[in-house]
């Protein structure tokens, strides 16, 4: 019997060392977990994070840019591939691009690299990937995960969601609401300013060279444009139904014949290709005639750069509604913007890369 019993409390005791030693690897991370919260995210998941939240990683489109917005920069620790590395029209990356590229890289395109984040140790991961991969990579690295939306457009209630569950994350909830302010800001701006123009007198407008799964010509569009209906401009291409981005025929244009043409600057090689083999089909157009055809700068890399998104709506509405948007100076404007957004002036540094807002010529 005292064999038994002394066999039972050594086998006890190898069980509680054996697992003491194995929970010493996770033992610091324990610790900051100790004093928690609970957080719910875009996906009404209740997660469990600590009170105070030191280092951070984002994984998924868009995760990192409301990172930068927050004002958390300070507690990113590793960051997706490719980050810092990116032209200007990926403001968010590119004002922090000296940050940005001597971190850690822990996952490309969404796909984060577990060993890499778990050798980091950060105390929570943001993501914009599903609830369900969220939840499993909860599970399989000990780490909490929040999920957060995609916002599309620019003043939509996933833009303040996103900023607040960011904010109440990275204990940044003061910077999160008044940069959510500021945006309600701009838009009751952007809508008092077209207040009195009626339906009727909205002039038409086409967007061409919209990127979307690469890089397309003057085929490529977007119904729906937030930019459009931001400036109150009727989109053409939205009397086929149809949302997001695709391809029309060139002969469809030709029969909207809009009033207005904005091309996105990005891609405008590919445009300039068209007119060099097709110059007929421009000089088709009254935009084009009467030298209406002007830029947007592409607000899409790696989700909507929402900054972009409104210094856009900004910059067509000073085009077609030149008196009631008079006292706009588009470069001051987008500066204004970014420093809300970003904490940094960035216009200037578009413009030299080609990325600006200006009349095309053809």
């Amino acid at each position: 019997m005292r064999k038994h019993l002394k066999f039972s409390l050594t086998f006890l005791l190898f069980i509680f060392l054996a697992a003491s030693a194995c929970s010493r690897n996770d033992e610091g991370l324990r610790q900051r977990r100790s004093d928690g919260r609970t957080i719910k995210d875009a996906a009404g998941r209740i997660v469990n994070i600590p009170r105070e939240v030191e280092r951070a990683v984002c994984v998924g489109a868009g995760a990192l840019r409301y990172a930068v917005y927050a004002g958390g920069i300070d507690k990113i620790v590793g960051v997706e591939d490719g980050e810092g590395k990116c032209p200007p029209s990926k403001c968010f990356s590119y004002a922090n691009r000296e940050v940005f590229s001597k971190l850690p890289i822990i996952g490309r395109n969404g796909v984060p690299n577990e060993e890499s984040i778990l050798a980091l140790n950060p105390d929570v991961i943001i993501t914009t990937n599903p609830p369900s991969i969220a939840s499993a990579m909860q599970k399989r690295m000990n780490i909490p995960v929040v999920c957060i939306p995609i916002p599309e457009g620019m003043f939509g209630d996933d833009v303040h969601t996103a900023l607040t569950i960011v904010g109440e994350t990275l204990g940044k909830q003061k910077s999160c609401k008044e940069l959510s302010e500021y945006i309600k800001s701009l838009e009751r701006d952007l809508k008092r300013r077209i207040a009195n123009v009626k339906d009727s007198d909205r002039p038409t407008a086409y967007v061409g060279g919209i990127s979307f799964k690469g890089a397309h010509g003057f085929e490529g569009t977007e119904g729906k444009y937030p930019p459009f209906e931001a400036a109150a401009v009727k989109n053409v291409v939205d009397e086929l139904g149809r949302d997001g981005a695709f391809d029309v025929d060139i002969e469809q244009i030709l029969k909207w014949d809009p009033q207005y043409i904005f091309l996105e600057i990005n891609n405008m090689r590919l445009i300039y290709e068209l007119y060099s083999k097709r110059p007929e089909i421009f000089k088709m157009l009254t935009a084009v005639r009467k030298n209406r055809v002007y830029s947007n700068v592409a607000f899409r890399f790696g989700a909507t750069n929402t900054e972009m998104a409104i210094a856009n709506a900004y910059y067509i509405g000073s085009i077609i509604y030149p008196e009631e948007f008079s006292d706009v100076d588009i470069a001051s404007k987008t500066d204004e913007i970014f420093g809300h957004f970003l904490g940094v002036r960035l216009y200037g540094d578009l413009k030299k890369q080609g990325y600006e807002f200006k009349k095309i010529e053809f």
